[in-house]
Order: C-alpha cells, then sequence, then structure tokens
C-alpha cells in the first residue's frame, strides 16, 4: 500500500475529514487550529496526483508565503510526492510569474518592460521615495507606505487611477519609474495576471488545459487578486476548485487579504463546505482560552483529557522585565523536560522580537528565528542555502534532507531547463556539498566559497527575482565581520532551517502554521497588543484579535503568556491586554453557566424546601455520598470519621492552596462530584 493510502485510512474516524478527501467536486475546507487540515490537503492532493492526472496535465497549489510552501513540500515528500516533477507548488506571485506572463503576456497584450526582472524590497523602497518627492506627496514613510500599498492591491483595475488623488498620482508614478528600469514588483505581477484571466476566454481555457485542478492553503490570507483568478478560473473556466483555511486566522489585513473572502466562497452554490471541528493539537484547557479569545462562539473541541498548562504572568519592569522572566524563571523549568526545539517564543513587533534575542544571547541560548525581524529574509534562495547547510552539516549521514530534493530546488530557482545547463550545476553543486561536509566551519568562510564555486554571476543573473539576490547578499553580511550572525557555524545556519537544539524565536505572523509542545508569548501588553488608538469593535481590534488567537493556538502542552504591569509614561505597557481580561471574564461566565446547567436541586432534611447550591460528592471506593457548601471547601469538617473532598474542576477559589489529602472513613482519598443544591436557611448537612 502506498503512503498517501495509509495516511488516508487515519483519515476514516474523523468523518468530516473523510468527507473532504472523498469528495470529487469543487469544495472549501473551513478548518479551525489544530484540526487536520494540512493533512486532509496533503493526502487529498497526493491521491489526486497518483490517481486523476495524467502529464502534461498537473495540479496548481497556491499558498501565501515560501514558509507554508516549505511546510506542504515537507509533507508530500512524505508521502512519496515530489512536487518539482509532479505539480506546482508555491505562492501566487510564483504561479504569476511562472505560467501567465511569462508564457502568454505577448499574447495577452500585458505591457510590461522587456526584459524584465522582479524588483527587491530595497529598490521598491527607492523608488517609492523618489514617486512621492516628484508628486510632492508628504507623510510618516511606514504609514504612507503601507496605505500606497493597500491603494494598489485593492484598486486592481487602473482605471480607478484616473481620480487624481494622491495615491493614483503616487501609483502612477511609481509604475512609471519602475517599468523605466526594467522592473515589475509582486502588485503588478499579480494584478497584470488577474486582469489577464479575466479578460482572455482563450487564457481561461489554456489554464485549465494543463491545471485542470486548482488548490489554494491558507485563502483567508490570499486578498482580492487571487479571489478574483478563482472566481474567473473556477466558475468560469470550470478548473476544479479545492480551497482551505479559517476565517478566524485571516491576519494579513495589511496585504489586502479579508475573511469574508473564503466565507463568501464557502457559501457559494457551486461549492461543498465541509468544517473541521476537532482540535488534535492542544490540551484542554488550551483549547477553552483559544476559543474564549474569539468575538463570536465557535464549536471546536480538544480531542484529549490532557488539561495542559496555561499560565500568564504580570512582569515588573516593561518588555525587559518579560524576557527577564522567561529566560531566568520558564526556560530553566521547561528545558528540563523539553528540548529546546519545543519551544516557541513569539511575539508581534521587532521591540519584542530584539529584547527577546537579547536576552537569549546573554544567556547563551541557541534559537532560530523567523519574521520580519530576522538578521536576513527568508526568501527560497536563503532558505535553499540553509538546507546545503543542513545537509552538510550532518545530514548527509541520514538522507534529510535529501539530495535529490536540494538538487531540484537549486535548478528551480534559475529557472534551468537546458540539458547541458542542468548536468552542470547539477555537478557543481554536487561536488561542493561533499567536499564540504563538516558542521564546526566558520558559516562566512563556508558561504564565500559557496559564491565562489557556486554563485557565479551568470547563476545571479539567471535568478530572475532580485529580491532573491538581495536577501542572500543580506545573508552573507549578516554572517560576514560585524555581522549580527558572525559567530555562526555550519551547524548554527543548518539550524536556521529547524532543529531540536535551537529555541524558536518566531514572528506571530510567522507562526501561522507550526506546532509546538510549549509556547511562550511575549508582549501581550495593552497599549502594543493592540496599540492604545485601536477603538473597540473596529475591523483593526478584529484582525489584532485574530492575531492574539493564532499565537495561542500554536501551543500543544504548555501555553504562558507574558505581560507588563502599567509602565507610567510607557503607551505600549498599560497591563494586560484587553483579550487577556476578555479571556478571563468569558472563562468564568461559562464556568458559573455550566454550574447552574448542572444543577439539580434537593430538599432540605429538616423540611425547609429548596435552598441556594449545595456540592454533592461521591467516594469512588464505597460510593458514600455527601452534600457541602462553600464552608466546608475553606475549611473542610468532619462528619464521624470521615473528610469530604471533591477533584481541582469543581473547587472554589477558597481551595486552590489546599494541598493535604482528605480521605473518606473506608480509607479512600479519591472523590469526583457532581452539582446539587443546599439549603440558604439551615444549611443542615442533608444525606441522601
Amino acid at each position: 500500500m502506498s503512503d498517501y493510502l495509509r495516511a488516508a485510512v487515519e483519515l476514516r474516524t474523523n468523518g468530516s475529514q473523510w468527507a473532504a478527501y472523498e469528495d470529487r467536486g469543487n469544495c472549501v475546507v473551513l478548518a479551525g487550529p489544530g484540526s487536520g487540515k494540512t493533512k486532509v490537503l496533503t493526502v487529498k492532493l497526493a491521491r489526486i496526483v497518483r490517481e486523476d492526472i495524467r502529464a502534461p496535465r498537473s495540479v496548481a497549489c497556491m499558498t501565501y508565503s515560501a514558509e507554508c510552501v516549505r511546510e506542504l513540500r515537507r509533507r508530500l515528500n512524505r508521502l512519496g510526492i515530489d512536487d518539482s516533477k509532479e505539480m506546482f507548488l508555491g505562492t501566487v506571485h510564483g504561479f504569476c510569474l511562472q505560467h501567465i506572463l511569462g508564457p502568454y503576456s505577448h499574447l495577452a497584450g500585458i505591457k510590461l518592460p522587456e526584459p524584465f526582472k522582479v524588483a527587491g524590497i530595497k529598490q521598491q523602497q527607492l523608488l517609492f521615495g523618489r514617486a512621492a518627492k516628484e508628486c510632492k506627496i508628504e507623510g510618516s514613510g511606514s504609514g504612507l507606505k503601507l496605505d500606497f500599498d493597500l491603494f494598489r492591491r485593492d484598486n486592481l483595475d487602473t482605471e480607478a487611477w484616473q481620480d487624481g488623488d494622491d495615491m493614483a498620482r503616487l501609483a502612477s508614478a511609481y509604475e512609471r519609474l519602475l517599468f523605466e528600469g526594467g522592473m515589475i514588483d509582486f502588485e503588478v505581477m499579480v494584478r497584470e495576471a488577474v486582469r489577464a484571466v479575466e479578460r482572455h476566454a482563450w487564457l481561461r481555457k489554456c489554464l485549465q488545459a494543463r491545471f485542470p485542478v486548482f488548490v489554494v492553503d491558507e485563502y483567508q490570507d490570499l486578498g482580492k487578486a487571487l479571489h478574483r483568478m478563482v472566481l474567473a478560473l473556477c466558475f468560469d473556466a470550470k478548473v476544479r476548485l479545492i480551497a482551505v483555511g479559517d476565517p478566524d486566522q485571516s491576519i494579513y489585513g495589511f496585504n489586502g487579504a479579508h475573511p469574508d473572502y473564503l466565507r463568501d466562497l464557502a457559501g457559494s452554490s457551486e461549492v461543498t463546505p465541509y468544517r473541521l471541528t476537532f482540535n488534535y493539537r492542544s490540551s484542554r484547557k488550551i483549547v477553552k482560552v483559544a476559543k474564549a479569545v474569539l468575538a463570536a462562539e465557535v464549536d471546536y473541541q480538544a480531542t484529549t483529557d490532557d488539561q495542559g498548562v496555561v499560565s500568564n504572568h504580570g512582569c515588573d519592569g516593561g518588555i525587559e522585565g518579560e524576557t527577564k522572566f522567561l529566560v531566568e524563571t520558564i526556560l530553566p523549568d521547561t528545558l528540563q523536560r523539553r528540548k529546546p526545539g519545543d519551544i516557541l517564543i513569539t511575539f508581534r513587533t521587532k521591540r519584542e522580537g530584539d529584547a527577546v534575542e537579547k536576552e537569549l544571547q546573554s544567556a547563551g541560548h541557541e534559537y532560530v528565528k523567523i519574521g520580519s525581524t530576522t538578521a536576513y529574509p527568508k526568501a527560497p534562495l536563503t532558505r535553499f542555502v540553509e538546507e546545503v547547510a543542513r545537509w552538510c552539516g550532518g545530514g548527509w549521514q541520514v538522507g534529510d534532507p535529501k539530495l535529490s530534493r536540494i538538487v531540484g530546488q537549486w535548478l528551480n530557482l534559475q529557472n534551468a531547463v537546458d540539458p547541458e545547463l542542468v548536468r552542470e550545476q547539477r555537478v557543481k553543486l554536487v561536488r561542493f556539498m561533499f567536499d564540504h561536509r563538516g558542521d564546526d566551519v566558520a558559516a562566512s568562510t563556508w558561504l564565500t566559497e559557496f559564491v565562489q564555486q557556486i554563485m557565479h554571476a551568470d547563476v545571479r543573473e539567471r535568478v530572475n527575482a532580485v529580491g532573491e539576490i538581495e536577501s542572500f547578499d543580506s545573508l552573507c553580511a549578516a554572517v560576514g565581520s560585524g555581522g549580527p550572525l558572525e559567530r555562526f557555524t555550519v551547524r548554527n545556519l543548518a539550524g536556521q532551517a529547524g532543529s531540536p537544539d535551537h529555541l524558536n524565536l518566531v514572528t506571530l505572523h510567522s507562526s501561522k502554521g507550526t506546532e509546538f509542545p510549549v509556547v511562550v508569548l511575549v508582549g501581550a501588553d495593552e497599549g502594543s497588543f493592540p496599540w492604545a488608538k485601536v477603538k473597540a469593535d473596529s475591523a483593526e481590534e478584529a484582525e489584532y484579535r485574530r492575531l492574539f488567537y493564532v499565537g495561542i493556538s500554536r501551543a500543544q502542552k504548555e501555553l504562558y503568556i507574558l505581560w507588563s504591569k502599567a509602565v507610567p509614561r510607557d503607551r505600549n505597557c498599560q497591563g494586560p491586554s484587553r483579550f487577556l481580561r476578555e479571556i478571563h471574564a468569558k472563562l468564568k461566565r461559562n464556568a458559573e453557566e455550566e454550574r447552574e446547567e448542572k444543577i439539580e436541586p434537593h430538599k432540605c432534611a429538616r423540611g425547609c424546601g429548596e435552598g441556594a447550591l449545595l456540592e454533592e460528592a461521591e467516594c469512588t471506593n464505597c460510593g458514600h455520598i455527601e452534600y457541602f457548601n462553600d464552608e466546608h471547601y475553606a475549611e473542610p469538617q468532619t462528619d464521624g470519621s470521615y473528610l469530604i473532598d471533591v477533584p481541582v474542576e469543581v473547587l472554589t477559589k477558597h481551595d486552590f492552596d489546599r494541598t493535604e489529602p482528605l480521605v473518606c472513613e473506608c480509607g479512600s482519598a479519591c472523590w469526583w462530584a457532581t452539582f446539587g443544591s443546599y439549603c440558604s436557611y439551615c444549611e443542615h448537612m442533608a444525606s441522601k
């Protein structure tokens, strides 16, 4: 039996998972955290590749980021699927460039520079500054750039730019400068591809012939452009659609994403929706806390009896106090029972990430850092270099990562198809890797030799996206003299691809799609998460709320949330986040409602009629039952020769400090409890 069929058998135990797997038409899978959606998606993909499609036709699978692509690739490889040969697996930008603009731009009349390159971040920023100066538009740099990016993403039809307002003038000037430099950026890439697909029926037919199945992971993060492409291809050209996502995890509003696109798609009469509600990842307490942070009620359920650990800590001294508590208290305790690689430390802003990183360095902890605040961008090219380092640093001994997969990545990065070029590049890379096995070499020395032997000028030219080269150059600078990673060895560089010996320091946005036994959320401060000016019930607050939810739901067994006690004159530290306060209030309210629902009235033995709450406890050894009120919680009383005890689930606040075991007259210390009522008039201890 093949690997994917063995994996499919495991889906049978969950009716919703199995139904989604078996569906042969358009479907949308709405899946909460830990619900097994990636497993369903990859097993379903493997089935389609093996059973439904034959070359030269293929499947197009798109997701939001290179990190998401990396995780899907890893899982597909486990199922025996080589995406480099059997399907397209990549980002929306990659699909638009490789399969729409590349082969069809001339036929579709798309006006682009010839030839063109993809502008890197630094080049985009430079041209944006020139355009703003040319248009005489003033404003704060980051805020103006964010508004500018949103304008371009929301107004895919450039006819909307003709109204002459500041953003329209700025967008026109920026793209003119971009084209004059022989470049395009990601926004141009996606916009022109979507417009071409919408305008030309023949192009839709070509794409349908090449890719009869269109798979989209993390749909809620992909914005208006992809949504319009899906509507055109799947509903007009009848490409089969499989979309997976969770509206409650839509956290890229600043990039134009909106949860309503996924909700609208799921509500279409042309697709079948499936909802996955079982959480296989997190313990019961973590699931309760995650549900409590959402504004709307959700029906997610934990599948384990393990209660887990949820703890929040208010720290003195602002963010520095939080990082000290992390390093001096949480990590020493946790590392006694967990490997460093089991621990995720997540944060929202660069301010918190830098503070954590500084404290970890002072304490001598090794870590992987992922997100927008890293020393170098995690682009496909730098991820490839990390994989090469992982193989050289010891992976060659266990076959992980696979040499063939690394070679395939390298050829794809260069768009190498010429047989002679493919052979040449394969030989050079394999020779370098075999000659550089070992993990104690300085990363700067190793990378210098990599540049000399592999990254020649012609290779840099073939790696089409300028941003890739920028990312690689940033990596070289980071490990070079005076760089933040100058002490890195090949082992450290390999660890950046993930290692059991490294802590994981990851931004909240980059943490999505991951799971760890232990999660520490740093910076849960009102004034920072969210910002103080964010209004209640606003769309902005809703996105912060979803981000908070994403962070909490990464945890499997243990969750620690750190916040700062109010710091005078520090707007970022004004006590616990409003989301923490809401969680506390909602859990308290739910507990009270749950208790009220379970109350069954008992009549007082003295004939007083029904009274207020009385607790009922039964000895699991002899079956003896007693009723008692809150006073007996605080100071357990005897009745004859035995004491009354109940488990933690039903204890009131008075009982949490009690550690002495209580026993029944039969000698048993085990009691369980249900709920009853007690007489508020005489408080008589009634016997059943």
